[in-house]
């Protein structure tokens, strides 16, 4: 089937409506769910980070990350990292410390606690997701699910970034 572009044009203008909309109401329930823990999600996105949970960075072997990677990863400046690992750190959910390599290049690691609270906040976005998951049918899932791995996809080639390792086996799509 083949859609006139105008037509086409203005259903990827919905979507692109859509998608900002959802993003708008998703950083909406991840707020609500840090400051559980008093964080906010750019602290989440570091202990993802930490346990080797981003597309393009291998997980991280107990070393850790170097505040360098963590910089760049979250594509803020130095100083910003520095000011939200500060913060991590004195509530005890990352730790810093020389590299086993280079004793001049700081690493960050995640603390047990850290570990818990990233599992934590991570069994709750779950559950969002699947109250949110709740209108669709099986068979709207399973097509939604092959859908987004395919839009990933696309963004992780444009982005030259490697696909990540999938969590879980994967049906053919």
């Amino acid at each position: 089937m083949t859609i006139p572009s105008d037509l086409r044009q203005d259903m990827l203008a919905e979507v692109f409506e859509l998608q900002m909309g959802m993003l708008w109401l998703a950083q909406q329930a991840m707020r609500d769910l840090t400051a559980r823990h008093e964080l906010h999600p750019p602290h989440l996105m570091i202990l993802n980070l930490l346990d080797g949970r981003h597309p393009g960075i291998a997980a991280p072997h107990q070393g850790g990350l170097s505040m360098s990677d963590v910089s760049r990863s979250m594509d803020v400046p130095p100083a910003t990292a520095t000011a939200l690992i500060d913060r991590m750190t004195a509530q005890g959910l990352v730790e810093r410390g020389p590299s086993e390599q280079d004793r001049r290049v700081v690493m960050v690691r995640l603390t047990p606690r850290g570990r818990t609270v990233l599992q934590e906040v991570n069994d709750l976005w779950q559950q969002v997701q699947r109250d949110a998951f709740t209108v669709l049918s099986d068979e709207q899932l399973s097509v939604h699910l092959a859908l987004m791995r395919r839009l990933q996809q696309g963004y992780l080639e444009r982005a030259n970034v490697p696909a990540p390792t999938p969590s879980r086996p994967q049906e053919a799509s």
